[in-house]
């Protein structure tokens, strides 16, 4: 069941995602620097640790409608500005998620979101549009597209050899097993594997949803960030779009990994996941 109708496209939330070290941070911020907020409790790299809290944990890909969609709804609410009463199911549920184990952090690091998620001090978005960066959130996007039909999601992608040859594998390492249902390696051809299926995944969401999934080559945005931020900002329904996006390009430096499987080679790869980087318009050689 949906929550919203989509019918203003200038009230849509929108949320950002990609591959860890696919250019989400920098994607992020020409948002925030177009006038959205994306959360009051985030990092240097302009993670929303709210969602971080209730979504980033692979038990969610498991659990019913229901309990995704109350969810969502926690964290939709909050976003705008809802501060749970301390004695509500609401603040219960987020301390039941804030005490479960995760691979990813330290003990007390999900009850602190927990904290900032209940502070009436950490506003939310107010009269703004608001959007948020969760990287991993290409996992449960089509639920919350299916959830939410006024949200938008941006999806971050660089070339998958270069992303294979990535030093930052956190997300191919908490949400491989999960996402390609086997054990998985800290390995370059492991994290094409990854690539290849989560790219599959959102395109096959984009079909589902063509007019609310915008697919942002990081590498031609980095080649000309004023045309395809704006372009980007257009989709998002921001009135001013061009200006924002102009004024952000000098913020955008050129990709000094691009082409970087070139010095490593691709004789580990398999040659179909090969054949589909090369169809998502890719040079594998």
């Amino acid at each position: 069941m949906a929550s919203t109708s989509h019918n203003d496209l200038e009230r849509s939330p929108v949320a950002i995602g990609g591959l860890g070290g696919s250019g989400t941070r920098v994607v992020a911020q020409l948002f925030r620097d177009a006038g959205f907020y994306i959360g009051a409790d985030i990092n240097r790299m302009n993670d929303n640790l709210w969602a971080v809290l209730l979504f980033n944990w692979t038990h969610i890909l498991e659990v019913s409608d229901q309990e995704f969609q109350e969810i969502s709804a926690l964290f939709f609410q909050r976003m705008r500005g809802e501060i749970p009463s301390p004695d509500s199911a609401t603040a219960r549920s987020v301390a039941r998620l804030a005490r479960r184990a995760h691979d990813q952090f330290e003990p007390g690091w999900l009850e602190a979101r927990a904290a900032t998620f209940m502070n009436p001090q950490f506003p939310g978005s107010g009269s703004r549009r608001w959007g948020w960066k969760c990287p991993p959130i290409h996992t449960v996007v089509d639920r919350l597209l299916g959830w939410d039909t006024e949200l938008l999601y941006v999806h971050v992608v660089r070339h998958g050899l270069d992303m294979a040859y990535s030093s930052n594998k956190n997300q191919l390492n908490y949400w491989g097993a999960a996402v390609l249902g086997r054990d998985i390696a800290q390995t370059p051809s492991d994290a094409l594997a990854y690539w290849c299926r989560v790219e599959r995944q959102v395109r096959l969401v984009a079909d589902r949803y063509p007019d609310r999934v915008f697919i942002l080559d990081f590498d031609r945005f980095c080649d000309d960030p004023a045309k395809w931020g704006g372009r980007l900002l257009r989709y998002c329904g921001l009135p001013d779009a061009d200006a924002a996006a102009a004024g952000f390009a000098n913020q955008v430096k050129p990709l000094a990994s691009r082409g970087r499987f070139r010095r490593f080679g691709i004789e580990s790869f398999d040659s179909k996941e090969m054949e589909f980087v090369a169809s998502c318009g890719y040079a594998v050689t």
